[in-house]
């Protein structure tokens, strides 16, 4: 198999797994975690303290994106070989050969 599909696929196969390894912490730690980072800020309020509305918003929409771009990897974007080249991260050798 050629160096750059097995890159390739480990590229496909690790990033979705890695996303959703995130999100399962992320939503392992939120409910089993007590107390948690709302639950302080509620209870500590400060003049910096972020609206929690506004953080879930902004992390519901990170993992958006990260779906996105897994899906868009693994379906999408890998159909043409310059695409493979750009996701790929090629040395200098690599692209003279």
């Amino acid at each position: 198999m050629d160096p750059s599909t097995e890159r390739l696929i480990r590229l496909q196969i690790l990033t979705p797994l890695s996303v959703l390894l995130s999100i399962a912490s992320l939503l392992f730690c939120e409910t089993i975690a007590s107390p948690s980072i709302t639950d302080i800020a509620r209870l500590h309020p400060t003049s910096i303290t972020p609206s929690t509305t506004v953080v879930k918003a902004y992390v519901g929409t990170l993992w958006i994106a990260q779906i996105v771009y897994c899906v868009g990897l693994t379906t999408v974007l890998p159909r043409r070989e310059e695409t493979k080249v750009c996701l790929l991260i090629y040395d200098i050798h690599d692209a003279e050969t």
